[in-house]
């Protein structure tokens, strides 16, 4: 199970991008 480097670095700078969780293709709201 291994995180995108992105959503690892939003986490660490505790932000949470939707566009880091979520699908390629999928635009966040």
């Amino acid at each position: 199970f291994v995180l995108p480097v992105e959503h690892v670095y939003r986490i660490r700078t505790g932000e949470l991008d939707r566009a880091a969780v979520t699908p390629v293709g999928v635009p966040p709201d």
